[in-house]
């Protein structure tokens, strides 16, 4: 009992003071962590110190009074608990793994320490359990490359595909750009330089760093569009090219060239062969064209796939095969 405690006013209206987390980053994480979960994924978390890497030396933070060995440093990067998180799961017979994890990591830069936000998303074994009815397939490059594509279309982010250049963690893959700003890395993770890790299986990761991938999304614009009244259009176009032009270059430059009729393009074939010359491959690429306000004539899309070749054809010396 207090004294005089039914003298203190009161009111029946409920206060709380709670942070509402409605930040773009918070956003952002929320929005991209349930995208995943509904695409079958599963959000694990790491600690944050880890043992020092003696080739990391030079710009890793340690701690000043560690309680073990094993937690002398902070991580700098997040691929280390990523597939320490896949072996441990493989060594319980739980082969098909679908991860990702939001995390800071940390680093050294000339005189300061700096901290960041990424996302990592990493996957290997099967995409599905196995089933009487499933078909086996198996996670790839292009299973996370579809992964990544989906959380960058639902944040109104158009990327393109660049060579990756000088990534410790990937054996091989692609960086992501938009609005000239570099926000992630995928392809297949080098094994190799993970210690005491043994997955036979391989491994494929992204890596999205979420300050950048923050500065090129728009999250509060409305993607949805109604279906035009006017039918669509395809032309299909079988192009010779050099062995080293890739897909992603080819539908980069179509996009620049056509922006206004252009909808969408597709790879459906690629050859390399009988008939074909060496160091030369044979890419199928069927375009469609569209206009909202009217029915696209012959003369309009024949005067856009030229358009398009006469492009590829100067950027790359490509020919078109009979």
């Amino acid at each position: 009992r207090i004294y005089g405690y039914n003298n203190i006013d009161f009111s029946d209206q409920l206060i709380i003071s709670m942070p509402k987390g409605n930040k773009a980053a918070d956003a952002i994480e929320r929005i991209t962590g349930q995208q995943l979960a509904n695409l079958g994924f599963f959000e694990i978390y790491n600690n944050s110190l880890v043992k020092l890497n003696e080739s990391e030396v030079d710009k890793t933070i340690t701690i000043v009074n560690p309680l073990s060995q094993d937690l002398t440093a902070m991580r700098t990067n997040l691929f280390d608990g990523l597939v320490a998180s896949m072996q441990y799961n493989i060594n319980r017979k739980n082969e098909n793994c679908k991860f990702f994890e939001f995390g800071n990591i940390y680093h050294k830069e000339v005189d300061e320490n700096v901290e960041k936000k990424q996302l990592v998303i990493g996957v290997t074994g099967g995409q599905n359990e196995n089933h009487w009815r499933s078909n086996g397939l198996r996670n790839d490059f292009f299973f996370i490359k579809g992964v990544v594509q989906a959380i960058c279309k639902r944040a109104g982010i158009e990327c393109t595909e660049h060579e990756l250049l000088n990534h410790k963690q990937f054996k091989n893959g692609i960086t992501l750009m938009s609005k000239n700003i570099v926000f992630g890395h995928l392809g297949q993770l080098d094994m190799s330089i993970f210690s005491d890790i043994t997955i036979e299986d391989e491994v494929y990761g992204a890596e999205i760093d979420i300050e950048a991938f923050q500065k090129v999304a728009s999250l509060n614009t409305n993607h949805i569009k109604s279906i035009s009244k006017f039918p669509s259009v395809q032309r299909d176009l079988a192009l010779l090219v050099d062995k080293h032009v890739s897909f992603a270059s080819l539908r980069n430059v179509a996009q620049e060239t056509e922006k206004k009729l252009l909808t969408s393009i597709r790879l459906f074939d690629v050859y390399e062969g009988k008939g074909i010359p060496k160091g030369k491959t044979s890419y199928g690429l069927s375009f469609t064209f569209n206009d909202s306000s009217k029915t696209l004539t012959d003369k309009q899309i024949n005067k856009s796939i030229d358009k398009i070749f006469d492009r590829i054809q100067k950027e790359f010396d490509a020919e078109l095969r009979a």
